[in-house]
């Protein structure tokens, strides 16, 4: 690299003076991670709301804590002593390790699965069908779910995006090779942000025009019900890779592109509970994965659910007494597939995979398979 003079542009392209980014910066004391985490908390209490822009003007009330997963018929059946297990990363990364690994936490169910992208009238609006009443396996409800879960999913992403600079910090201290090496993995994060930002941002128009018209019929979904109730509860939303045989269903590496997304939700229903897998409009990917998941025996289907769950999601939660309870090796095979999914890594069979755990013991009593309209 060339010898920069003082007032050129920075090596590292953040477009500022050399000698206000990058110069003298192997002598800089480092941030510490509580730093970054205290400035998501801070991003986090802020908010905005996140419903379609013809309803913006509508707003009122202060931006509330949204629950992707219900509180009334989903956290509380789980809770104990008002608290629930939540996999959270620690604060201990530095420029030289590895991501924090995730570790279960207990939190407040107020807290648990909560962003705050709506404002309070459009939070009890909008949602009151799952908030207020009992959970139906129809369209309308299975929408809502999917529709809240995107609008977590890109709240977050747009909210570490606005927190990059401060990570592009993490390396004063340290080496000019270093450095340079840190700037690119933030420039990839970067890249991936955006990207992914893009794709949610092109699927909420989408929900959004459904959303106004009230079009939930497509909705496309397959559920399995189960006769016992949930001791985890799940909500999340992803671009499968892989189905669990393993083929490919679309490649992340092509940027060209919107990749399909589709939701999963583990819920209370009835006296049992309901794993969900749905999508909005024919696509292919998602109806491909639902597919693999409806061929699946009967006996291997309530633990290949915990094994997806874990595998992709982070935003799970369980009932205390149920994590606690189970043998410490369940516990580690468990964790090791949670810290497996770093961000924009690969999807592999192995995560899929029969462990020789058995996490739950619940009863199938159907599949249902609702497809949507085009």
């Amino acid at each position: 690299m060339k010898k920069l003079g003082r007032n050129e542009r920075c090596w590292c392209g953040s477009g500022r003076k050399y000698k206000i980014c990058h110069l003298d910066r192997e002598n800089q004391k480092a941030p510490v991670r509580q730093d970054y985490l205290e400035l998501l908390k801070e991003q986090d209490e802020k908010g905005w709301c996140m419903v379609p822009p013809d309803l913006l003007k509508e707003c009122q009330g202060q931006i509330i804590r949204a629950h992707t997963i219900p509180l009334s018929s989903g956290l509380r059946g789980i809770s104990e002593n008002h608290h629930v297990y939540r996999m959270l990363r620690g604060a201990e990364a530095t420029i030289d390790s590895r991501e924090p690994l995730l570790k279960p936490k207990l939190v407040g169910i107020r807290k648990a699965s909560t962003f705050r992208g709506f404002c309070s009238k459009h939070d009890d609006e909008l949602f009151a069908a799952i908030e207020k009443s009992e959970f139906k396996l129809n369209q309308n409800h299975i929408f809502l779910l999917v529709y809240r879960s995107l609008c977590m999913e890109l709240f977050t992403k747009q909210r570490n995006l606005h927190s990059l600079d401060f990570q592009r910090q993490f390396d004063r201290g340290t080496t000019l090779e270093k450095q340079i090496v840190w700037q690119q993995r933030c420039d990839a994060i970067q890249r991936g942000l955006e990207l992914a930002i893009r794709d949610l941002s092109t699927y909420k128009a989408e929900l959004d025009s459904l959303l106004l018209g009230q079009r939930f019929e497509h909705t496309g979904y397959l559920a399995l019900v189960f006769a016992n109730a949930p001791q985890i509860l799940c909500s999340g939303l992803i671009q499968p890779q892989i189905d669990l045989c393993g083929r490919p269903l679309q490649n992340l590496g092509d940027k060209a592109d919107a990749l399909e997304y589709m939701t999963v939700v583990l819920l209370p229903y009835t006296s049992g509970s309901v794993f969900i897998v749905a999508w909005i409009g024919p696509k292919a990917a998602p109806l491909a994965f639902a597919e693999s998941l409806r061929k699946v025996n009967e006996l291997d289907s309530t633990n290949m659910v915990v094994r997806i769950i874990f595998s992709l999601f982070e935003n799970t939660y369980c009932a205390p007494s149920w994590w606690d309870g189970l043998p410490d090796s369940a516990k580690t095979k468990l964790m090791e597939r949670l810290n497996s999914h770093l961000p924009y890594r690969p999807q592999t069979i192995d995560w899929f995979k029969e462990d020789g755990f058995a996490y739950v013991n619940w009863s199938l009593k159907e599949r249902i398979i609702e497809e949507a309209v085009r």
